[in-house]
């Protein structure tokens, strides 16, 4: 007869945890086979849940795992060893750890066999609560999922529970009029809102690819071309396209710059949506504005101003467009979705007559004594009527970069 095999509290693969005679602490224990001994290291706590805890934690960074029992491994370990080893290193990193926070918040000290389908629903309802859409708790759920299977790929537990996701929101369909664009552009009070805005409504690019964007390798100026997609990060169905910049764009970037684009002294920005949702309010616009928004105004914009179908598929990185085509031009020939990009500069040009704010501050292509200069020069809303844009300046040698002031 097969000898059963001992069970030990809190084991998590080949460690367990134990007690020495001669102290209350908990100790992470393991059967040394080297030397034939069982060996302890104190864990530093006398409770045995934090216990438990700290030894999942030492599991995670240190221990081999084969094939676990769900019953014996706690989905804390599964969650930490994914970020730790897979999702930090990913581009939408921060988006997984807020992801896996959830998780970790909601089925704490669980173990794997406890997530079941009525416990999901218990967790869905509690993201419901904190009034996140389907969309977003259905990207949490598959944040815990690839964890999950993660860990199944790589052998570490034996099995892992199965759910289902939520049915997809209605898609969404809001569209800025202009003069509702004008006063959400007025109402912003930070600078990091307002580039997150002008970014948004030029090159079309959903929000994750706006916040994660870096002046090195993905902005060209000398090509006037923005790379969505950074090097390195390999494209998924959310496909982020290669873009012409537009002259109203080139104007609000820093030629100079580095990092992030869209930044909080100089650091990165996770989200606008605090911002968004501030300025949103103050421009008495509906809590069904989001920065989403922005890239449905401009695609309705784009069909309304008779653009091929292609460019605006182009620029929105959609499947239904010829993406591998467009790709491959858009690296060398920024004209490549021209009309598109013209378009967006003729809206700004009508938009900045409604705004307080200045929108269109510079004019490309400047030359003095024909040599091509590359400051740009402020052109202040309603004060200068008599300056003709494309008439190069004659006799001036040096223009001066006018950095514009914001407006609160």
């Amino acid at each position: 007869m097969l000898r059963k095999r001992r069970e030990h509290p809190g084991q998590i693969g080949n460690f367990w945890l134990s007690k020495r005679p001669t102290s209350a602490a908990w100790c992470r224990t393991w059967f040394d086979r080297r030397s034939g001994q069982t060996k302890r290291a104190s864990l530093g706590t006398d409770n045995f849940e934090e216990a438990k805890i700290e030894l999942a934690k030492w599991v995670t960074f240190n221990g081999a795992m084969i094939c676990q029992a769900p019953s014996k491994t706690p989905l804390e370990t599964l969650l930490v060893r994914y970020y730790e080893h897979h999702a930090k290193n990913l581009p939408s990193a921060e988006q997984q750890r807020i992801g896996l926070a959830y998780w970790s918040d909601f089925f704490a000290r669980e173990y794997v066999s406890e997530i079941t389908p009525a416990r999901i629903d218990d967790f869905v309802q509690w993201l419901r609560n904190k009034k996140h859409s389907n969309g977003y708790i259905n990207r949490t759920l598959s944040t815990g999922k690839a964890a999950l299977k993660r860990a199944l790929e790589r052998e570490e537990i034996a099995s892992i529970p199965n759910f289902k996701f939520l049915e997809a929101g209605k898609a969404r369909s809001r569209i800025l009029s202009i003069e509702e664009a004008a006063k959400l552009l007025d109402a912003i009070e930070c600078e990091h809102i307002f580039i997150y805005c002008i970014l948004a409504m030029t090159t079309l690019g959903r929000p994750a690819a706006l916040l994660e964007l870096k002046y090195e390798d993905q902005i060209d100026f000398k090509k006037r071309v923005i790379n969505l997609n950074a090097p390195g990060r390999k494209q998924t169905k959310k496909y982020r396209p290669i873009v012409p910049m537009t002259d109203t764009l080139l104007a609000h970037l820093n030629r100079n710059g580095s990092g992030p684009v869209v930044s909080y002294w100089g650091r990165h920005v996770a989200s606008v949506k605090k911002g968004f949702a501030a300025a949103r309010k103050k421009a008495g616009l509906e809590s069904d504005v989001t920065p989403y928004t922005l890239r449905h105004t401009m695609a309705s914009e784009l069909r309304k101003r008779e653009v091929p179908p292609w460019e605006v598929e182009g620029f929105m990185g959609h499947k239904g467009g010829d993406n591998k085509t467009t790709e491959l031009y858009a690296k060398f020939i920024p004209d490549v979705l021209g009309k598109a990009a013209k378009a967006i500069d003729t809206y700004f040009t009508e938009l900045d007559a409604l705004t307080k704010r200045d929108l269109v501050l510079t004019q490309p292509e400047l030359r003095a004594s024909n040599v091509l200069v590359d400051n740009f020069v402020s052109i202040p809303k309603r004060r200068n009527p008599q300056v003709s844009l494309g008439v190069p300046m004659v006799g001036v040698t040096r223009i001066e970069l006018v950095t514009p002031t914001m407006s609160t």
